[in-house]
């Protein structure tokens, strides 16, 4: 018979962890938060953190997960439509949440390198490759030119998320389709308007 290893994980603990992260992270920064403060802010002991996450790094970077865009796009008829529900996921992520995790990022990146790093391997990349595929599939599919620049016109799509909200405070509702149109008279093969 096999015996339990302890207590199942408590979904509202995760939460309460990844939020109490989150909000550390943003009020000071990668460097003066610490493992005891999120356990404090979250309700739990050090030990409930350290059984989930090896250590702070690990613990930001999944707290940061959480922040950003769901990119599973399901196939649809164009390419055009994929980038148009994934901008669509883009915009619901909470400006003020995108903005400050940015800004820690950036602000903590020659005192602690590696978030940065950690962040750009597990967070940002996995999403690129979503916005890559689709794009391969665009010139797959006859819709995009051949010699369009991948990596170029993913920093252009994501980019305008940051860009939009830096300048403008907010997107407006239009700015899933307008971005994608925008970028598709540049990318798109004639027939393909």
């Amino acid at each position: 018979m096999k015996r339990s290893l302890g207590r199942p994980r408590s979904a509202a603990a995760d939460e309460a962890i990844l939020a109490a992260a989150l909000e550390l992270l943003s009020e000071v920064g990668y460097t003066a938060m610490s493992v005891e403060a999120v356990a404090s802010r979250a309700g739990v002991g050090k030990a409930t953190i350290y059984r989930r996450y090896e250590d702070k790094t690990d613990l930001v970077i999944a707290a940061l997960s959480t922040t950003t865009a769901d990119f599973r796009v399901p196939l649809r008829s164009t390419s055009r439509d994929e980038l148009i529900a994934i901008a669509r996921s883009l915009a619901e992520t909470p400006p003020a949440v995108a903005l400050s995790v940015t800004g820690t990022l950036l602000s903590e990146q020659d005192e602690s390198p590696e978030l940065l790093d950690h962040f750009r391997e597990r967070v940002i990349e996995p999403r690129r490759e979503v916005i890559r595929e689709v794009f391969r599939r665009g010139i797959e599919r006859g819709e995009l030119r051949t010699d369009t620049n991948i990596e170029l016109a993913i920093d252009a799509f994501t980019g305008s998320f940051l860009a939009a909200h830096i300048a403008r405070g907010e997107l407006s509702s239009n700015w899933p389709r307008a971005i994608v149109e925008t970028l598709w008279q540049g990318l798109s093969v004639p027939h393909a308007h």
